[in-house]
């Protein structure tokens, strides 16, 4: 018989506790679970550097999402590298042309005749067949990754006098 009392007396200090705790026996939790969300950030597929006249150019050197200009004197070569294959768009003063090797890209005296294009380089030789606009011709180069399609990066040529 004093186990069961002992049992029973257990129980009800075990409940009286519990309930004290709630502020008197009743208690309403409006909980809300959080559920963290990873936010992935995607990884570069690519980046891009420059070379003019075989040496590489300093201080180029994109990742997607990036955009940058480069001035160009009309008469030199460009390369442009990239570590993960991509799909080339080239545009002179922002209308999109399509120019294999072996054409020739001309606007406002500038002209520029692609060399090497493949899914990890574009090459061209420029030259000029007059004077150029005081701010230059811009020949837009925008790499778009193969493995996605979301990356691109552009470089802007821009060729001067």
């Amino acid at each position: 018989m004093r186990f069961i009392t002992r049992i029973f007396s257990a129980a009800l200090l075990a409940t009286a506790a519990v309930l004290g705790g709630c502020g008197g026996g009743s208690a309403t939790v409006d909980a809300e679970v959080v559920v963290p969300v990873a936010v992935a950030t995607p990884v570069a597929t690519f980046d891009l550097i420059m070379f003019a006249n075989g040496q590489r150019v300093s201080g180029v050197n994109l990742f997607p999402s990036q955009e940058q200009d480069v001035y160009l004197v009309a008469g030199s070569n460009f390369e442009l590298a990239s570590s993960g294959p991509v799909a080339w768009t080239v545009a002179v003063n922002g209308a999109v042309v399509s120019a294999p090797v072996g054409s020739v890209i001309s606007y406002t005296n500038a002209n520029v005749l692609p060399t090497l294009i493949t899914n990890a380089r574009y090459a061209a030789n420029t030259n000029r067949s007059g004077p150029l606009p005081s701010q230059g011709v811009v020949l837009s180069v925008i790499a778009t990754s193969l493995s996605d399609p979301s990356q691109e990066a552009q470089i802007n040529i821009v060729l001067t006098n």
